[in-house]
């Protein structure tokens, strides 16, 4: 009995220290590795004193330890930690509770009168998927129109298709930071199988090469020039170098693997494409001053101060022929 108690002792002090970030075995985390993309994984072991790691498991296969101190933001279920299951604060009786408690009656049909600057409603989490839903739909829009410009699929399956790989991936949210336009052939790897599930015949799809060929040509340099801007911000420049590529009569519409739209990185695209435009200056008209006739009579030239006072021309009267 007394090393049971020593026992329990010392994993109470233990839990205690490690409270801050100690999680429990079956933790839902998500990393995302740079060229591989975002991968899912579950806790399978506990840090110990000594080795101060968390062992993570994830659906590939591989396994990996983190470091204590860095596996909060990796942290995406709802599975509480240990330290705030143990902090956990009791919840509030609800006012009916309250009454029974005392012994007074309810009246379930009254409604409960709102308190004062309690106007504002918190969203609820299907308004933000449908927000981020938006945002993807308008961002990736465009996106679509030029790789299935020529196929038999909608623009409105195909960005339903991504918008499902990115939920997969990247979550319900995607603002101008979200990473998703750096892997667009994960977006779209599914539409084409999607379209024809759901139409259960074969599909047409004439290939662009603007997700395969010229996004994976240029994402990167878009980075490295422009390292303060936004990843939605790089998708807005792809796009407009995608039709500087189109208009130009050496690479047209289609990006090929035997393209050579890569040698015309700083010519065309940086020097002409991506410069700031510079809005034309549209010439002012001059007033030309009226012309200087001179006065008509004497009366006429005289200031008016010093003018009689009936020199006021009188209309002339029309005489009948």
């Amino acid at each position: 009995k007394r090393k049971r108690a020593n026992e329990s002792d010392s994993d109470s002090s233990h839990e205690k220290e490690d409270a801050v970030d100690c999680y429990q075995l079956g933790q839902v985390i998500q990393k995302y590795f740079p060229g591989h993309g975002l991968f899912k994984g579950n806790i399978i072991e506990l840090p110990q004193t000594d080795h101060p790691y968390y062992l993570v498991h994830y659906t590939d296969g591989d396994e990996e330890s983190i470091h204590v101190n860095k596996i909060n933001k990796y942290i995406i279920d709802d599975v509480p930690s240990l330290s705030a299951a143990s902090n956990k604060k009791k919840p509030r009786r609800t006012q009916s509770e309250q009454h029974r408690k005392k012994g007074k009656k309810v009246d379930r049909d009254k409604k409960p009168a709102a308190s004062k600057g309690s106007t504002a409603v918190a969203p609820s989490a299907s308004s933000a998927s449908t927000s981020g839903k938006m945002q993807f739909k308008t961002k990736y829009l465009p996106v679509c129109k030029i790789e299935y410009q020529d196929s038999d699929i909608s623009l409105t399956a195909a960005t339903k298709s991504m918008w499902k790989r990115h939920v997969e991936f990247y979550g319900d949210s995607c603002d101008d930071y979200c990473p998703c336009p750096s892997n667009l052939e994960l977006l779209t790897e599914l539409v084409k199988a999607d379209a024809e599930a759901k139409s259960g015949a074969t599909i047409r799809v004439k290939p662009v090469g603007f997700v395969r060929k010229f996004a994976k040509k240029f994402y990167g340099k878009l980075q490295e020039e422009f390292p303060d801007s936004r990843p939605a911000d790089l998708l807005r420049k792809l796009l407009e170098m995608w039709t500087c590529h189109s208009n130009d009569t050496r690479f047209g519409m289609r990006c090929r693997s035997n393209c050579l739209c890569g040698d015309a990185w700083q010519s065309l695209f940086l020097d002409q494409c991506l410069q700031p435009k510079q809005q034309e200056k549209v010439p002012r008209m001059k007033k030309r001053p009226a012309p200087d006739t001179g006065p008509t009579s004497v009366t006429e030239s005289l200031p008016p101060s010093s003018r009689p006072a009936n020199s006021i021309p009188r209309k002339k009267r029309k005489t009948s022929p």
